[in-house]
């Protein structure tokens, strides 16, 4: 039988550590192929027992349906379940209904849309006092027309995602971690890379190569990295959401290093360093932020195109801000479909049991329930509704 909610649960001690999400021996692979970061923050929260990891496996994106009557949440994979069919012309705009997710920029973490050979894992550290980890509130809020549930992370919570390239001998190469760290003034953002600069790329191949010369691709690494011309230049769009992304910039396309030992070496050895407000190669006012490549193996992953995208606070924000944002804000006509996923800025996180997905009706009960792993592990605790109407939470 669902029960109402309308308390507050105690942070508690986690001596213990928390149990991430993620299946034990997944987890082991995904710590053994971390890098070597120059962070001390950063090289503690993934050491620390407290660090909560999950992935798309095991915390599917998901969205609220917030309009009446019903409502609910339900994973971006069955947005299309519910959708009256005079309403598709305008979902195919917003929704990819062969890849099962939003289209650009919300499908994926920026600079991956068309990435073939990488895995994410996420990663979430609170803060705590007194030894206490302090937990996410979660209630719900209600008007006449929406019933949303809602958080905001404590000040000083980082939360990010970790990218590796799959690799067929090592099984996981890490090649660039993101992190956003909460406050008062919203989030902070930062990405750290094995080469934030194309000059560092190329001093590390001419010593780990001293013989990078006789070597035909090499020297074809080497001289694109010295080239200032090779930049190409791409413009993208946000797909369906106008206004939520569009931007002019460059790429910088690196050749195949022919030395799959190299970049394994430089992946696995290289200290990750901060490449916030850094640019990889310029040409003049051109400007790209990262490189990019067409190599089953490289430095970053196969059709990587982060390189548009500085590393600076306004520039993340400009996707993360429309985080819950309603659908019909762009779209009148699909008032009762929901939100775009996250909330408080953070897309991979929520609190849902999805295991209530799949009883999602339109004109049925509400099916959010909090997920009780996360209160378990003090990651999540309800507080209730906020709007003075009906609670809508369950456990």
């Amino acid at each position: 039988m669902l029960t109402t909610l309308a308390l507050l649960l105690t942070p508690r001690s986690r001596a213990d550590g928390i149990q991430s999400l993620i299946p034990s021996a997944k987890l082991v692979q995904i710590k053994a192929a971390l890098p070597q970061v120059s962070y001390p923050t950063l090289s503690a929260i993934f050491s620390s027992s407290d660090t909560l990891w999950y992935d798309t496996d095991v915390m599917k994106p998901s969205y609220q349906e917030t309009g009446h009557p019903g409502g609910g949440a339900q994973d971006n994979a069955h947005w299309l379940r519910l959708i009256a069919s005079p309403l598709l012309d305008i979902a195919n705009k917003i929704y990819d209904a062969q890849a099962l997710h939003w289209r650009f920029p919300f499908a994926a973490t920026a600079g991956t849309d068309n990435a073939t050979n990488i895995y994410t894992a996420n990663f979430l550290s609170l803060p705590s006092e007194a030894g206490k980890i302090q937990p996410i509130p979660v209630s719900s809020t209600s008007d006449d027309e929406f019933t949303s549930w809602v958080w905001r992370y404590p000040n000083g919570t980082v939360i990010g995602e970790v990218l590796f390239i799959k690799d067929g001998t090592t099984g996981l190469l890490p090649c660039e971690v993101r992190t956003r760290t909460r406050s008062d003034n919203g989030w902070s953002a930062n990405v750290f890379r094995p080469f934030p600069e194309a000059a560092d790329l190329d001093l590390a191949i001419k010593i780990n190569r001293p013989q990078w010369q006789t070597n035909p691709k090499l020297v074809a690494v080497v001289q694109s990295l010295e080239n200032n011309l090779s930049l190409t230049p791409l413009a993208l769009t946000a797909t369906g959401l106008p206004g939520t992304f569009d931007q002019s910039g460059f790429l910088d396309t690196i050749p195949d290093f022919g030395d799959d030992d190299l970049v394994r070496g430089l992946l696995q050895s290289t200290e990750f360093i901060s490449a916030y407000g850094t640019v990889w190669k310029q040409n003049g006012d051109q400007k790209t932020y990262a490189a990019s490549t067409q190599s089953s193996l490289s430095i970053v992953p196969q059709g990587y195109t982060a390189g548009m995208i500085e590393v600076s606070d306004s520039s993340c924000m400009r996707c993360h801000q429309s985080a819950s944002e309603k659908l019909e804000d762009f779209y009148s006509e699909i008032q009762l479909y929901g939100e775009i996923w996250g909330k408080d800025g953070i897309f991979t996180f929520h609190p849902f049991d999805e295991s209530y997905y799949q009883d999602l009706d339109l004109n049925a009960q509400d099916n959010r329930h909090m997920n009780q792993a996360l209160i378990n592990m003090g990651v999540t605790v309800w507080k209730g509704d906020q709007s003075g109407a009906k609670s809508t939470g369950h456990l």
